[in-house]
């Protein structure tokens, strides 16, 4: 009879989840050690509390902002999960089409993928304290993106490439 391992529970799953999702979104250990520091004042997440822990997990996924002062641990732009990178790709492409155009408005020092993120957080996060990056979101969010860059599209005769 094959042996199976139990299921982790608890405190060693969420760890798990953490250290998962860490690598997940391709976080640097030098940038999560920092974020560990800066955040919580620990060098090991095993330090952390439950509380702190579920916390860390929703600053990993970008679902809270860390503390003003702490390093973004997502600065490094993520690579979208194979299951949404046609939905970047498009994204990308819309972007293309926009800055082509001239329609692009982007301030001194921000990059087409920054202006993708603040469009994501006015659909999908308004008024919440999160940080974005749209190459983590699902397949349904990244839909209701493109769908807003589809109206800035049209709204500015920028040809959308669809038929």
């Amino acid at each position: 009879m094959p042996t199976t391992k139990p299921k982790r529970t608890g405190r060693n799953a969420r760890l798990a989840a953490v250290h998962c999702e860490r690598k997940q979104r391709g976080i640097p250990e030098e940038a999560y050690r920092d974020l560990l520091r800066a955040e919580f004042g620990v060098a090991s997440s095993k330090e952390l509390t439950d509380a702190q822990l579920w916390r860390l997990a929703a600053i990993l996924r970008g679902e809270a902002a860390p503390l003003p002062g702490s390093p973004d641990p997502t600065k490094n732009r993520p690579t979208p999960r194979p299951e949404v990178r046609g939905l970047c790709a498009k994204i990308y492409k819309q972007c293309e089409s926009l800055a082509e155009a001239g329609f692009l408005p982007l301030d001194p020092g921000k990059t087409w993928q920054d202006y993708v993120d603040a469009v994501a957080y006015n659909v999908l996060f308004r008024g919440q304290k999160v940080i974005v990056k749209h190459e983590l979101l699902s397949g349904r969010q990244l839909v209701k993106v493109v769908q807003a860059l589809a109206v800035h599209q049209k709204r500015h005769g920028v040809a959308t490439g669809e038929k």
